[in-house]
């Protein structure tokens, strides 16, 4: 039956271990599924995470007037305020400047024995929202204001020397210049959320190093600080064996040994690094000499526990189960990642879209005075980054608008690091725009950026402008998994794959942005739209917006997540044909027994259903189902290029999902030897578009359990075949995987545990069902046969294969229906097994967003 194979990783992992290995061949990848590339040196590393003392300010003025008193408010380091029970959550927007919220944090440390004969001391602080003003001993020693970004402060000349305490305050910035480029379309989460550090470094340190392959060849280019030399083990050339790919992540160990202007030894530094070349000519982007193509997703570092401060365990768990899904390429979304996310990159083998942090801000990108602000974030993301094996090339912003400034951060990303492209995540309209030369910025800019990033194109417009171009495309976001939308994906990488200058791209996205909160602190809304841990805790991804993953918050797969796999690994499904089943005979003419003396199993009170299926955008916990899908057309139909033309006004003329009466003429029923057959007709006085029509019924309390011979085991509509394969399945109805469309049916049983309830036929032998299942408020399934189903949207277009239905024409259809005794005949056994056989029932969350109890 079904492997669930990924649901054993959701709990947290197993500690790392360093390894000391010289080389990690790709064969031994999953061996070193947890293992961090060590880092060795002889200067100290000191980590001042742990709890500190800590003051909130939810209004900046507050902090003019404050005492300097700490009080007994502890917080740990790194973390969000915000999951520790201070302060307010706020979802990122533009269109808001950030709060006035502010952060205290004070601790005290001693001065490492290590700080002499001219020794350099370093706070490095890996990640601080919004940046930060520090302190050391009362006396101020400087700030930064990127807060994804690495920032390093020196501190030699304010550390104490006479055996006392050092004493440390780092006060969070409130609205620092640049700071809405920090805001995104996820959660805002504040604090001091990665690492702090005290290095240590000798006078004499090797402050700089950067290593480059071309044509076989290692380059080095080193910088000391003070007068020294320097020796290191790296090879002039490199073979082919020997180089880093994703395919083949051979990681070596660069021992470098600094000395004194007397010979000394001050430092030895040990670090893993992976030789391989980028190069970009033409149509063709390559690693080491070969044509990549991406397979990947969009990677955000939160986790629902731990928000932005997400373990390096559970960075591993992240890349580890990318890597196995298939996938060799990560986007980082909209930021510089975590070390811990490229060292499992680097060691696993997948490539990685670095991303210079700014998102948001847009209007602030055409003051020219954020040049600099732009260009330091340059300078930070790469001089942290540019030695990752993993690393393919540099994005530059999301999706931002093009300006005079935007282009300066281009270029000199380019300038500083040669040996890999660049490229700015563009939006259809200012991709069209930018490559059809529509702007004097445009035109002045031709030989930018080096590789093209466009997001979102579809199957119908690659060949318009893959044509155009003269230099590789990447599609850093496309496809877009919001809620189960991940409607015609199949088709987009195909087109993709037809042109050599496209190289495939990410998914949007990995994971939902959900943050562990409790029930009782939201609205009634997220509390609607949320997948509920348990009865008191909910992943709150700020309604609906942050449901965009193929994996919940929590890292189970959603449906949306076996169908890239599919996609990506090229599975071919398994058709009744290649069975050899060539009809229904086995199933569709059973002899059914007389059904029990249970009321509940007469005939069922049938009614129309003109209708999309509850699980179409997955919205079936809203209170009002139909409300919603109302909003999400709404925002599918604003007439853009994606929607084919459509426009506000044509959502008048979809018929949204609906369940009415029937009526006599509507319905007959006939009743022949115990089996029911079932001949429905749907018709209205004017034209409409359909998604999905047929009829549908309600079942008894007790029934609990769906069979079916047919295309399984997940939902199925058209353009999204390649997840399923033909055979005999069996869900439970409070499986997390039970909802939705099955398609080419042949006989569905739908029964108690003891087997006891319905079969349902099809009308003649040879002829296949679509029969769609979902739960109702009351908890009790509802059965649905359609005479069509159209296919799954998508965030930038419509399904292609809606129904238009003119007036009075009528949709018909028929089925046959037979009550089902516990004890099933044999022929019925030898297809289904037996009848009161039960299964494991998936269900990771008290309820989802996407499972929940419909109208």
């Amino acid at each position: 039956m079904i492997q669930y194979a990924y649901l054993l990783r959701r709990g947290r992992m197993c500690t790392m271990n360093k390894s000391n290995g010289l080389i990690i061949p790709a064969a031994l990848a999953a061996v070193f599924a947890f293992v961090a590339p060590s880092k060795e040196t002889s200067a100290s590393s000191i980590s001042l995470d742990g709890e500190w003392d800590f003051k909130y300010f939810a209004d900046a003025r507050n902090w003019e007037t404050w005492n300097r008193e700490y009080g007994t408010e502890k917080i740990a380091v790194p973390s969000n305020w915000e999951l520790k029970g201070f302060g307010k959550f706020s979802y990122g927007s533009e269109k808001g400047d950030p709060s006035e919220e502010s952060g205290v944090y004070h601790r005290t440390f001693a001065t490492p024995e290590e700080f002499k004969d001219g020794a350099v001391a370093l706070l490095r602080f890996e990640g601080v929202m919004f940046g930060a003003e520090v302190e050391v001993n009362g006396k101020k020693v400087g700030g930064f204001s990127s807060s994804f970004n690495r920032n390093t402060l020196d501190v030699s000349r304010f550390l104490r020397n006479d055996g006392k305490e050092n004493e440390l305050v780092v006060h969070t910035l409130i609205k620092p210049k640049g700071c809405a480029f920090d805001t995104n379309d996820d959660w805002t989460l504040h604090g001091i959320f990665r690492s702090v550090f005290l290095d240590i470094r000798p006078a004499v340190h090797l402050k700089e190093w950067t290593l480059s392959v071309k044509n076989g060849k290692v380059s080095v280019k080193t910088e000391l600080a003070g007068e020294g030399t320097l020796e290191h083990n790296l090879p002039e050339r490199v073979s082919p064996e020997q180089l880093w790919s994703a395919e083949n992540p051979v990681l070596h160990e660069a021992v470098f040994t600094v000395k004194d202007a007397s010979g000394r030894v001050t430092e030895v530094i040990k670090e893993k690094v992976g030789f391989r070349e980028i190069t970009w000519s033409g149509r063709e982007l390559k690693v080491n000499g070969k044509r990549v193509w991406l397979k990947g997703v969009n990677h955000h570092d939160l986790c629902p526990c731990h928000g932005r401060a997400i373990t390096d365990k559970e960075q591993w768990q992240d890349v580890k189960m990318i890597k196995d899904a298939g996938m060799n390429f990560i986007r980082c979304c909209h930021y510089p990642p975590s070390t811990a996310l490229l060292d499992a990159c680097d060691a696993l083998g997948v490539y990685v879209l670095d991303e210079v942090p700014f998102g948001f801000g847009d209007k602030y990108l055409y003051d020219a005075s954020n040049e600099d602000v732009l260009c330091e974030r340059v300078r930070l993301t790469l001089a942290r980054d540019k030695n990752r094996a993993s690393v393919l090339a540099w994005s530059v912003g999301n999706e931002n608008p093009v300006t005079p400034i935007t282009i300066a951060a281009g270029r000199l990303t380019g300038e500083l690091d040669p040996t890999r492209p660049w490229t700015f995540p563009m939006i259809p309209g200012v991709f069209q725009k930018w490559v059809d030369g529509e702007s004097d910025l445009a035109l002045a800019n031709r030989d930018i950026p080096l590789i093209y990033d466009w997001h979102y194109p579809n199957d119908q417009n690659i060949p318009d402008f893959t044509n155009k171009v003269d230099r590789p495309i990447i599609a850093s976001e496309w496809g877009h998994a919001f809620g189960s939308d991940s409607g015609d994906i199949a088709k987009i990488y195909k087109a993709m794959q037809n042109w050599r200058e496209f190289h495939g791209g990410a998914i949007w996205m990995f994971q939902d942005q959900g943050v562990e909160r409790k029930a009782a602190d939201v609205g009634d809304k997220e509390r609607l739209e949320s997948a509920w841990k348990d009865e008191e805790t909910i992943w709150d991804a700020h309604g609906l917006a942050g449901t965009d993953g193929l994996v919940y918050s929590d890292r189970t797969p959603q449906t949306d997540w076996f169908q890239v796999l599919a996609i990506f690994n090229g599975k071919k499904q398994v058709r009744s044909e290649e069975l050899g089943i060539r009809s229904s005979s086995e199933v569709s003419s059973p002899t059914p027994n007389s059904p029990t003396p249970n009321s509940s199993l007469l005939t069922p009170n049938f009614s129309l259903r003109f209708d999309r299926r509850m699980t179409v955008t997955k919205r079936n916990t809203m209170k009002s189902g139909e409300d919603s899908r109302k909003k999400r057309d709404a925002a599918l139909a604003k007439g853009k290029n994606w929607t084919k033309g459509r426009k506000q006004a044509d959502i008048k003329d979809l018929v949204l999902p609906r369940i009415q009466p029937a009526n006599d003429d509507d319905i007959k029923v006939v009743e022949k030897d115990g089996v029911y057959e079932v001949k429905y007709a749907l018709w209205r006085d004017v034209a409409w578009d359909s998604a999905e029509a047929g009829i549908c019924f309600e079942l008894p309390d007790e029934i609990t359990e769906f069979r079916w011979q047919g295309m399984g085991p997940y939902e199925m509509y058209p353009q999204r075949d390649e997840l399923d394969d033909f055979g005999v399945w069996h869900f439970n109805r409070e499986d997390l995987y039970f909802p939705g469309n099955r398609s080419g049916v042949t006989a569905a049983i739908v029964c108690d545990k003891s087997g006891a309830g319905w079969i349902i036929l099809p009308a003649k032998e040879g002829e296949r069902l679509n029969i769609a299942v979902e739960n109702t408020a009351s908890g009790a399934m509802r059965l649905c046969i359609n005479q069509f189903v159209c296919g799954i949207y998508h965030k930038r277009g419509w399904p292609d294969d809606m129904r238009h239905v003119e007036a009075g024409e009528k949709i018909e259809g028929a089925f046959r229906l037979a009550p089902l005794a516990a004890d099933w005949p044999e022929e019925l056994r030898k297809v289904f097994g037996a009848s009161d056989a039960r299964v494991k029932v998936t269900k990771p969350f008290l309820r989802s967003y996407d499972q929940g109890a419909g109208e």
